[in-house]
């Protein structure tokens, strides 16, 4: 019981420090809506479950032994993350009524299927997630588990996950603070750009 609330105290902290997924979150809460928003949350848990699938079952193990291949995944990583910080750094201004204009089309430029593969994908490739999960699995807990720690870490890991997120997008597409915030949405997303930038770089270098 202690190991698995230390666990999960280590996880929250982690959350709750600004990252990627974090960045994301807010970007999509406040360019598209909190459908997508909560879509993309959704994914990120999914991308979660992917982490623990390679830990529970053992390939921690072979990805620590196997350099090359965890080099590429933190390559594969590092690039989606340029990506998407370089297109948050592009945002343009946008006014309320612009916004009011293009809800239809804004809704329909991000469907609820891509919502959910982006949240998957950047947790997936988030190097950050990655050696986070290795690290802790690897370090904290014994070869052999029982079926009730499998479930237990298979669905309180990525639960909490989604709950977080899930309140973020919540704040941020909150009415009162949107309408307040948006004249300056893209200063944030470009704020946000330069973070997700920034943490490739010390991942490199």
């Amino acid at each position: 019981m202690i190991k698995s609330l230390t666990i999960a105290g280590l996880q929250f902290l982690a959350l709750a420090s600004p990252g990627i997924d974090f960045a994301l979150i807010v970007r999509n809460s406040l360019t598209y809506s909190r459908r997508v928003a909560l879509w993309t949350a959704a994914g990120i848990a999914f991308g979660v479950i992917f982490h623990l699938a390679y830990c529970l079952f053992g390939l921690s193990l072979f990805t620590h032994q196997q350099s090359p291949i965890l080099d590429a995944l933190k390559l594969m990583g590092c690039l989606f993350l340029v990506y998407i910080g370089i297109k948050s750094i592009l945002a343009r201004p946008t006014s309320i009524n612009e916004i009011s204009v293009n809800n239809k089309k804004t809704s329909k430029t991000l469907s609820v299927k891509k919502a959910f593969s982006i949240g998957f994908i950047t947790n997936a490739l988030n190097p950050k997630a990655f050696l986070f999960f290795v690290g802790l699995f690897s370090s904290y807990l014994e070869t052999e588990y029982s079926w009730y720690e499998y479930a237990f870490y298979l669905i309180e890991m990525p639960l909490i996950t989604f709950l977080w997120f899930a309140f973020v997008a919540y704040i941020f597409t909150n009415p009162t603070l949107r309408s307040k915030i948006i004249s300056i949405k893209h200063w944030i997303e470009r704020i946000m750009g330069v973070a997700i930038l920034y943490f490739v770089y010390r991942l490199i270098f």
